[in-house]
């Protein structure tokens, strides 16, 4: 067994001695100087210069540069610019100061919503369609504020007989020309009136009927009547086709003469009521008033060549019943409806 000559200690085979670190230069095959006596001679010390001073400790088998090429560890990185937490192997810190940080991910950005932009769109497409329309309604055909009007139209843009005024004349604003012969038209009309007074008997026991057929048989002594006052109704007469008229009128009451079995005379003119004021509408919306006198003549009056398929009477006035014998009735006995 040899054993280190600077402490003693078994070597093991090894360069060094695992003890103190000593080289094994010469090995010692000696007694075990723990066991000998102190008279033994004494052993020379190959190396002079470590006498008195302790061995230093043999050199790591691996580099610096090979330790440092170990996996980073967290603890290398607590600390900071901590002195502390400084003391990592040569080579790690630069290593770890060298290598770029890894950066975080961004949060993905939130979705873009287009609604707001869409809406902005439709708000502007609104607005110029707006403003096309405008533009194409405006003309320098319409009046302006404060401008009188033209003659024979009132402020409403109506004319005295009833129809639009309008910029530029239409087919159906053209005049009318009055037919060359004209003819009464009303025999061949269907009327419609309000309604209907029931039958009666005259003063020899004979029915006499008061229906609408009788105003258009071109008999005076015939009528149509209703019960009470008619003011306010209107009456229609249907003609067969659209004709111009050029003259208006009626029998205003019931225009018979009669007497009874002793002989005396009886006007049913004067003992039923009298229409007083009249107003005929057409087709084209004019309108003419006739005020009636107190006969039972047949009265006309003329108007303006128009064309209408309809003739419309509308009784606006209707005198109260005779004084003597009175008959609650509004009767009319003619109509006449001249055109062609």
């Amino acid at each position: 067994m040899n054993y280190c000559a600077a402490c003693g200690h078994a070597l093991d085979g090894g360069r060094f001695c695992a003890r103190c670190g000593a080289s094994v230069a010469t090995p010692y095959d000696g007694p075990d100087p723990r066991t000998d006596t102190a008279e033994r001679p004494a052993v020379p010390d190959p190396h002079p210069a470590h006498r008195g001073t302790p061995a230093p400790l043999p050199e790591p088998e691996h580099t610096s540069a090979e330790y440092a090429a170990r996996f980073p560890l967290f603890a290398d990185e607590l600390g900071g610019t901590d002195p502390e937490h400084t003391a990592v192997l040569p080579g790690v810190r630069e290593a770890v100061a060298s290598s770029p940080a890894t950066p975080r991910e961004a949060p993905a950005p939130p979705p873009r919503r287009l609604w707001p932009v869409f809406v902005g769109i439709g708000v502007v497409l609104a607005l110029a369609l707006a403003l096309g329309v405008w533009l194409l309604g405006s003309g320098d055909d319409t009046p302006q504020a404060g401008a009188p009007a033209s003659p024979g139209t009132s402020a409403g843009g109506r004319t005295a007989a009833g129809k639009s005024d309008q910029a530029s004349p239409g087919p159906g604003d053209a005049p009318v020309a009055a037919p060359a012969d004209p003819t009464d038209l009303a025999p061949d009309s269907r009327p419609r009136v309000p309604s209907t007074a029931p039958p009666n008997q005259d003063v020899r026991g004979n029915t006499v009927r008061y229906v609408a057929a009788n105003m258009l048989d071109g008999r005076p002594d015939t009528a149509w009547r209703m019960a009470g006052d008619g003011t306010g109704r209107t009456l229609a007469f249907r003609l067969p086709a659209a004709s111009v008229i050029t003259r208006v009128g009626l029998v205003n009451g019931y225009a018979k003469l009669d007497r009874d079995r002793r002989g005396n005379r009886i006007d049913w003119y004067q003992r039923n009521r009298r229409i007083t004021e009249v107003e005929w509408l057409f087709d084209d919306g004019t309108s003419v008033r006739q005020s009636l006198k107190r006969t039972p003549d047949l009265q006309t009056i003329p108007v303006d060549p128009v064309r209408t398929r309809t003739v419309r009477l509308r009784l606006l006035s209707v005198s109260a019943p005779g004084a003597r014998n009175g008959r609650n009735y509004t009767p009319i006995s003619e109509v006449a409806i001249v055109g062609g």
